[in-house]
């Protein structure tokens, strides 16, 4: 009797060890990429940008952010320079937060980015940012709204979904 349950409990540890130490350490791996990428000139360039918008076309006022959103997007896409657009901005800032928040929410619970480790390297000013972030995404999507796709159905936006989670966590620091 005590030996089957010795038995059952070393293959339950095995097989626990076996799916938790492989997927923790993957997801220490990837946030440790993404700490290496937060540091790239490109992060800070879209970060300004995004934050000189808000500032300078919004005059801080979330209200004007989808209309003066909508006016850049129009003249940067006249320009022809979508390398250093803000749409181009918004997406890169967006995409490195997204994969944040798919490491902080998705999985298992055990193999998840703990809060205390976001904590550690990010601020209350990331809660900002997401929020910017937030309301801009809402005004790029009423520009891709008005393409038509007959046929096609509308998929939820995870990725909005993931950075409103990871805004009010943020908000709480």
């Amino acid at each position: 009797m005590f030996g089957n349950i010795v038995s059952a409990l070393s293959l339950l540890i095995a097989v626990f060890a076996t799916f938790y130490i492989p997927k923790k350490m993957m997801n220490n791996q990837i946030y440790a990429d993404l700490m290496s990428e937060y540091r790239k000139p490109e992060i800070g360039e879209a970060i300004i940008a995004v934050i000189d918008f808000y500032t300078t076309d919004c005059k801080s006022d979330v209200e004007m952010i989808e209309k003066e959103y909508v006016e850049r997007y129009k003249t940067d896409k006249q320009n022809g320079k979508y390398e250093n657009s803000l749409h181009f901005q918004r997406r890169l800032l967006s995409q490195y937060y997204y994969q944040l928040a798919a490491l902080r929410y998705q999985g298992g619970w055990f193999t998840r980015l703990a809060k205390e480790k976001v904590r550690e390297d990010f601020t209350a000013r990331e809660a900002k940012l997401l929020s910017l972030l937030s309301y801009m995404n809402k005004a790029a999507e009423t520009i891709f709204t008005k393409y038509d796709i007959t046929g096609m159905p509308y998929a939820d936006d995870k990725q909005n979904i993931l950075l409103q989670k990871l805004y009010d966590e943020a908000k709480q620091w």
